[in-house]
């Protein structure tokens, strides 16, 4: 039941807006939801001559950074309710750290890219 409250499957997977050019496809963005898929499509629509059967979505089995940064966000709520000054100031750091790491690093990756790991 708490498993469909936070809707952990999701969690799992991400987006890949791609276009087809050529028979290869070719990844233009990686988003965290269908939603943000569609408006990267739409934006992308846009700015660029694209027909409607070169550009569409892909569900991607993955965690994306942006939910891995979320889940430590709700870490680190519950860290801070700890009673304890040292454990709940050093494990603050931790999730603060791991939320800032995940936020800024890979944007090559979610721009499409390869993987810069």
């Amino acid at each position: 039941m708490f498993h469909d409250v936070l809707n952990v499957h999701d969690w799992l997977y991400h987006y890949e807006v791609v276009v087809s050019r050529q028979g290869r496809d070719q990844i233009l963005a990686r988003v965290p939801s269908q939603l943000q898929a569609e408006v990267a499509i739409a934006q992308t629509r846009a700015r660029v001559e694209v027909s409607r059967p070169t550009i569409r979505w892909r569900r991607v089995r993955g965690t994306h950074p942006v939910k891995a940064a979320e889940l430590c966000t709700l870490v680190l709520v519950v860290v801070l309710t700890l009673p304890w000054f040292w454990p709940r100031t050093i494990l603050s750091m931790v999730c603060a750290a791991l939320i800032w790491g995940l936020l800024t690093s890979g944007t090559h990756w979610r721009q499409g890219g390869a993987d810069d790991r």
